[in-house]
């Protein structure tokens, strides 16, 4: 993992902002050498409830996404030569671990706060209403 300097406030703003079609994504690359490499983190879920809820973990090298955690999954998956690879040893290793735990630690802790600050006060994907002050 690549540690981030980003703190736990500036993580759940970032889930806020970008909150849409109920799926938070928080999103990290940097660029190095003219190539870049993207982790994407994604909270799926249909209904407060959260029985349906969740967890994707992507890693992309210059817009191919190489492996994926999805929690429903419950493993890394790879879909290069190279996500393969790393996927069979990361299933096998300690990088295992702490994914199968995100998606109660990240996604339904998130959750609540996601819908109150943005979903609850927008109409839903096919309102009829429009959103106030139109």
């Amino acid at each position: 993992m690549i540690p981030l300097n980003i703190s736990n406030k500036e993580v759940i703003l970032i889930i806020i902002i970008l909150q849409s079609d109920k799926t938070s994504t928080c999103n990290h690359g940097f660029l190095s050498d003219g190539y870049f490499h993207q982790m994407v983190t994604q909270c799926r879920y249909s209904s407060k409830d959260l029985v349906d809820a969740e967890f994707i973990h992507s890693y992309v090298f210059n817009q191919a996404e190489y492996i994926r955690f999805n929690s429903t999954v419950g493993k890394f998956v790879g879909y290069t030569e190279h996500g393969v690879k790393n996927a069979d040893a990361w299933n096998r290793g300690p990088e295992l671990g702490p994914e199968l735990g995100e998606l109660e630690r990240y996604c339904k802790s998130n959750a609540a706060l996601a819908y109150s600050a943005v979903l609850d006060n927008t109409g839903e994907q096919g309102s009829a209403a429009p959103p106030t002050g139109l």
